[in-house]
């Protein structure tokens, strides 16, 4: 397989180490069996060309002789599959469609007829503090929690470290640390959803009412 590179990149964008991305999909895997919502590794495609701009289609030896591509990267593509790729942080085009879409998956999940937006809101900070729940009482966290880490479907996604899946060099104290740091996250997630509901029109909701529900469904202590 080839990309088609546009720049010089020292991180190439869209690229993961082969290595890393299988260690990725292990973790993912281990998150699924654990009930947690995330999304999935479809398949990981090693890299053995690139192409630039003007056609020309370059080894990955010859990419890295011409300082395009880090030297000990075996560069690959991750395809995953997500109830939606949409983001909590994602701009506000198009926001209505895609929170009408997001509603109408967590609905056929459910089995609902019919979700109303305050119905949707409380469904998602519910469960955001039992995703969290279920991750932190594996002895798990995401560490890198943000808007852009949760999906509209509340899927959490892209976490820290996934290439130490099982992390045991890490601390207990450690461990403790980030998971507080997990909980502390999540309330930004909730206030950037409030903030996407209000300004689409959604819907309008305060987050003084919906963080005291966060609060109450999270349970690993």
């Amino acid at each position: 397989m080839y990309l088609p590179l546009s720049q010089k990149p020292e991180h190439p964008g869209g690229l993961t180490g082969e290595d890393s991305g299988i260690s990725a999909a292990e973790f993912k895997e281990e998150l699924t069996d654990d009930l947690i919502r995330t999304d999935r590794t479809l398949a990981i495609l090693r890299l053995l060309e690139i192409a630039l701009p003007d056609g020309q289609k370059l080894s990955i030896s010859e990419a890295v002789e011409r300082n395009m591509m880090p030297k000990k990267l075996q560069p690959a593509i991750e395809i995953r599959v997500f109830r939606t790729k949409d983001r909590v942080s994602h701009n506000l085009a198009q926001s209505k469609a895609k929170f009408m879409n997001a509603k109408s998956i967590v609905e056929k999940e459910l089995k609902m007829v019919v979700m109303g937006f305050d119905d949707y809101a409380v469904w998602y900070v519910i469960t955001l503090a039992e995703e969290l729940t279920k991750l932190h009482e594996k002895n798990k966290y995401h560490g890198n929690l943000s808007p852009h880490n949760a999906t509209l479907a509340c899927e959490l996604v892209d976490f820290e470290d996934t290439k130490h899946a099982k992390r045991a060099e890490i601390t207990q104290d450690k461990i403790n640390y980030k998971q507080i740091e997990d909980v502390q996250r999540a309330e930004i997630i909730i206030d950037r959803l409030v903030m996407r509901l209000d300004q689409t029109g959604l819907y309008s909701v305060s987050t003084e009412r919906l963080i005291p529900i966060f609060r109450r469904s999270y349970k690993h202590s």
